[in-house]
């Protein structure tokens, strides 16, 4: 590997290399750090794509007898120059003061042959400065999902950083994964990741003074010169296009030739403050396009604090996320979550607030600009397009057809036609390839006669696939009491305590007027509404449909929309099965898994499409059960009742998250998966899968 260091050249390295936790870190971004050895690491999975990035074969980290040693950080290649990174953070909208990377360590920056540098990081190779009361390890179950998801989001097209391997060891620690007072010992993990650079939206806010909300501040309050220095070191770094389009001519340089970063001064002067205006509005396009991209595949974060945001709008920080399997506007993938604020609808909002602190922050970089203005020519405009786009490629819709002014609502009903049914989001669209482009059509609202065929096909095909009316009433009853409900909506309004959370009460009130309907019909009404609901849809998108036979033959129309609509994609319960093997010693189910989601749309036919026979026996075992994985409906109601409280007073506290799902069987789901792409199992619907670390 070809170490070039830059960023340790050009921003301030803490002058305390003992590698104590401390806090504050004042006026320095990076900590020196040395990893912390693990007893016999070996290899459980690698990506020869993300470690091409750099320059790094396969045959050289994963198979050569002490690449698990590199990886793992017992050895470091030369060259390395480990530091974690100091940052703060808005946690679920709250200043939380020093962060930082309480278990990352970013050993250099590589540059490749063809020139272009990756940041190297280690995630779980021991402590930092960062890490508060934790020890800085990760183990295997949170490791393995980092690592696999960040290799499934790169191969559906959504920006990412990219792991390179997880490595495994001897070593063990405790943790109390549901937080009941039942800890066990579980493996030490590490998995490498790289990026262009791991800054983000919370690195710029360790400057925040006191926050009058929460007492806290930055470790480097109100230092307006280390400030601009990382603004300027941003702007050159990783948008020089934009630098070299809009900056005038003739300023000072940033940096000393030297240190090997070119590029004019310019945060904090009046002269560069529209060049700093233009780099932030595209970071907001950017972050913008990404959340579009979760929105296209049904994927929820969990956790969009400002500190998980990066710079280069690149999905970051692997936690509690989660690929959902029935739609539902307000999915919540982080059990910690308690107020829904990082709801699936709710995505791009936050990451809008946060593109705003991100602007509070620069705000001292652009004297004299205006950058509020950005929020909506920037970022809700992109996102709006990038939407549409998004949505149009998924129902294989073009633009300039007839009719298409109207995609947007079209796109927004389906997705509530889902919701209210049950529908599973990735089968649907695959799905609905299967409506193709009218031989024979009719003219205006009423469908042909192979029209109305084709609608009934597919709206049996999809009623087939709906989850069944006990689990979707499970997910869809509201958590808090009705009486509880009425009661504190009467004494809100008298009440200055209870009168901020009035909009939530009101939500929880509608919550219940819909889960009272749905209760009061018979399963035999349900399924006649789910079919009519559907059929209507269908019969509109049918008639959308007119419009592209126009434009393009049926087989270019199903090939775009194959390419938009994953077949695959990395579900809770596929993670599971893999964790639970590779627990055991087993690493080829998290193996075959990484090859399955690295071909999302089954490009490939020669890659398995069914878990393998290890992974059905474990299952069929019932050990996918033990572990990280509790089945919260064979315990003592109290005992259940407890462990949910718990979990989640404890995740709040410590940063970390669970992943809940209703405990109810599927009346027509299988009892083992088999497929990668097949119905959830039943016990998928039972689990709750820990993402503490």
């Amino acid at each position: 590997l070809r170490f070039d260091n830059r960023a340790l050249r050009v921003l301030p390295v803490d002058a305390d290399a003992t590698n104590s936790v401390r806090d504050p870190v004042a006026d320095a971004c990076f900590s020196r750090v040395k990893p912390t050895p693990v007893d016999k690491p070996c290899m459980v999975a690698a990506s020869e794509s993300a470690l091409a990035l750099l320059g790094l074969p396969l045959s050289e980290a994963a198979e050569r007898a002490d690449g698990a040693e590199y990886l793992s950080g017992n050895k470091l290649p030369d060259g390395a120059d480990p530091v974690a990174n100091c940052y703060c953070g808005y946690q679920f909208g709250y200043f939380s003061g020093q962060l930082g990377d309480g278990a990352a360590m970013t050993l250099g920056e590589v540059v490749n042959d063809a020139g272009e540098r990756y940041e190297l990081q280690l995630k779980g190779a021991g402590k930092t400065p960062y890490s508060r009361t934790a020890d800085g390890r990760k183990v295997l179950r949170s490791s393995l999902r980092e690592f696999l998801c960040s290799e499934a989001m790169h191969s559906l097209g959504v920006p990412t950083t990219r792991a390179g391997s997880v490595v495994t060891s001897d070593s063990t620690i405790v943790r109390d994964v549901f937080y009941t007072g039942r800890p066990e010992a579980e493996q030490c993990s590490v998995i490498t990741r790289m990026a262009p650079t791991f800054l983000r939206f919370g690195s710029f806010e360790i400057f925040k003074a006191k926050d009058p909300t929460t007492g806290r501040a930055g470790p480097s309050p109100g230092n307006l010169d280390l400030l601009n220095r990382m603004v300027d070191y941003t702007c050159n770094a990783f948008f020089k296009d934009i630098v070299d389009s809009h900056a005038p001519k003739g300023l000072p340089l940033a940096f000393p030739e030297e240190d090997g970063l070119p590029g004019p001064k310019l945060a904090g002067t009046e002269a560069g403050a529209t060049t700093v205006f233009e780099v932030y509005k595209e970071v907001l396009r950017r972050t913008a396009r990404m959340v579009a991209k979760w929105q296209m595949v049904g994927w929820c974060h969990g956790v969009l604090n400002t500190d998980n945001m990066s710079i280069l709008g690149l999905t970051l920080d692997y936690g509690p996320f989660a690929f959902m399997d029935r739609f539902d506007w307000d999915f919540i993938c982080n059990t910690s979550d308690d107020s829904g604020r990082y709801t699936y609808r709710r995505q791009p909002e936050m990451c809008r607030w946060n593109c705003k602190q991100l602007g509070v922050a620069w705000s001292p970089a652009m004297p004299g600009v205006e950058w509020e203005a950005a929020l909506e020519t920037a970022f809700d405009d992109e996102f709006a397009l990038a939407h549409l786009e998004g949505a149009r490629a998924k129902l294989g819709l073009s633009a300039d057809a007839d009719g298409a002014s109207g995609d947007a609502e079209l796109f927004e009903s389906l997705l509530d036609t889902m919701a209210a049914t049950g529908a599973d989001f990735t089968r649907t669209f695959r799905t609905l390839m299967d409506l193709g482009l009218p031989a024979e059509a009719a003219v205006g609202d009423d469908l042909s006669e192979a029209e109305a065929a084709a609608v009934e096909r597919v709206a049996a095909a999809l009623s087939a696939s709906l989850a069944s009316r006990e689990d979707l009433l499970t997910a869809i009853r509201p958590r808090i009491e009705e009486e509880r409900v009425n009661m504190l909506l009467q004494l809100a309004p008298m009440d200055s305590r209870l009168r901020p959370h009035i909009p939530l009460l009101e939500k929880e009130a509608e919550a219940w007027v819909s889960y009272n309907r749905e209760t009061s019909l018979s399963p035999e009404a349900k399924a006649a509404e789910n079919k009519e609901r559907w059929l209507a849809w269908l019969r509109r998108f049918a008639i959308r449909l007119r419009g592209e036979a126009k434009a393009a033959a049926q087989s270019d129309r199903v090939e775009s929309m194959r390419l938009a609509n994953p077949k695959f994609v990395l579900r809770n319960y596929l993670c599971q099965v893999a964790i639970r093997a590779a627990e055991d010693g087993d690493f080829s189910e998290a193996r075959r898994l990484l090859a399955r989601v690295q071909d999302p749309f089954d490009l490939d036919k020669a890659i398995p499409s069914t878990i393998g026979d290890a992974g059905v026996e474990l299952q069929k075992s019932g050990k996918v059960r033990g572990g990280n994985l509790v089945d919260m409906s064979d315990a003592p109601p109290a005992e259940a009742k407890s462990a949910s409280a718990a979990a989640g007073a404890a995740a709040k506290g410590a940063g970390s998250c669970n992943v809940a799902a209703a405990a109810s069987d599927a009346a027509m789901a299988p009892a083992f998966a088999t497929s990668y792409d097949g119905m959830p199992p039943k016990w998928a619907c039972k689990l709750r899968v820990s993402c503490s670390s």
